[in-house]
């Protein structure tokens, strides 16, 4: 079983900040509205707050968002502003670079996430024909990342040759970016120690600019790669401790369903299932339906496999009101929906009491449960 795809990320970005978007004519302070106008897929709330001089109040809203909000906010900031330069409109990028650099360096101090900082050295101390050059490249990347006609090898011959014009240009973020599915794709094409090496140099690259996320990633996918019952599990700790450190949940709910995994292939049910609920609780810390709705479904399918009735009782309730929150085209796409057979067994029933659910399940703490101690050894 591979938990290990990447894609979720990125893939709600925009979907999940232009819904949070209302239009600015709403809004009389003429600063919230300049900022949404110059970035305008951010959220109104975090115009608001990014708006104002405050920075204890900035804090506390940035808090309460997390991690996965707190990083789209910053990618959306970022791309604001690379087309700016790029647009050669100054103006615009003298105005977004403070929000910018005061947001980043909020993910910066409270979850290590140097990143998104690098990246705004990178963009404001680099001539305007080379972040030109890099919005052009970057183009061409989600062109052939996303073209289903193209065949593996060509991708991965396309992609090495974007690499080395990202390194041309010193933008070790766009080539760590490009390392991870390359990585993959080696090991489709049977190019096992190749992906092992495009692995590590992804892991070395997420160390040095200081990318948590990635870092947790890749570490994760080490593990699943080697496929080795005594280095596998050391690799996932390793990720898990990253994940922890920097506060991100869905890392933390994608390791242990790792966990999951590998001790569902060694038939020890009990630590699976303890890994898959501790999975389900980290997954409720998100704060991001499409992506916490991955795990949840994860989970309905081994209650289902297992026939855990009462267990799919007490989770479909809270799956579908994740759906419900998910455009229904990546449903669709992706494959999310509760599982059919845990439909048909209960006969949805418990469908009916969405409406006061959605309030009690987005109402209840967070469990946070700690992961056990060197399960491997156990």
């Amino acid at each position: 079983m591979d938990f290990s795809t990447p894609g979720l990320v990125g893939g709600v970005v925009a979907t999940l900040l232009v819904s949070a978007a209302v239009p600015a004519i709403l809004h009389t302070d003429p600063r919230v509205e300049i900022l949404l106008n110059d970035a305008p897929t951010l959220s109104v709330e975090v115009a608001q707050h990014l708006s104002q001089d405050d920075d204890r109040s900035l804090e506390a809203f940035f808090r309460t968002s997390g991690y996965q909000l707190g990083s789209v906010t910053s990618q959306s900031l970022l791309e604001s502003l690379s087309r700016s330069i790029v647009e050669g409109d100054r103006a615009r990028t003298l105005r977004l670079a403070r929000p910018t650099r005061r947001w980043c360096a909020l993910l910066d101090r409270l979850h290590g996430a140097r990143v998104d900082s690098w990246t705004l050295d990178y963009l404001l101390s680099h001539d305007r024909r080379d972040v030109i050059a890099r919005d052009s490249l970057f183009q061409r990347w989600v062109l052939l990342r996303d073209d289903p006609r193209d065949s593996l090898p060509s991708r991965v011959a396309r992609t090495e040759q974007l690499l080395r014009a990202f390194d041309q240009l010193d933008d070790e973020r766009s080539v760590l970016k490009l390392l991870d599915p390359l990585s993959r794709w080696e090991h489709l094409l049977g190019r096992s120690e190749l992906a092992w090496q495009r692995s590590r140099e992804e892991l070395r690259l997420a160390r040095k600019l200081g990318d948590v996320f990635m870092e947790a990633e890749v570490l994760g996918y080490m593990g699943w790669l080697r496929a080795d019952p005594d280095s596998t599990p050391v690799y996932y700790e390793q990720a898990m401790e990253v994940a922890q450190r920097a506060r991100i949940p869905f890392q933390e709910a994608r390791i242990a369903h790792f966990f999951m995994a590998h001790y569902l292939g060694l038939g020890r049910h009990a630590m699976m299932a303890d890994y898959r609920n501790l999975g389900c609780e980290y997954a409720k810390d998100i704060g991001v339906p499409v992506q916490e709705l991955r795990f949840v479904t994860q989970a309905l399918q081994n209650f289902t496999r297992y026939e855990c009735w009462n267990l799919v009782d007490q989770e479909l309730p809270y799956a579908q009101l994740l759906l419900a929150d998910v455009p229904p085209r990546w449903c669709c796409s992706a494959n999310v929906g509760p599982p059919r057979s845990a439909c048909c067994r209960r006969g949805c029933s418990s469908g009916r009491d969405a409406p006061p659910m959605r309030r009690a399940l987005r109402a209840r703490p967070s469990k946070r449960p700690a992961v056990p101690a060197r399960p491997w050894s156990i």
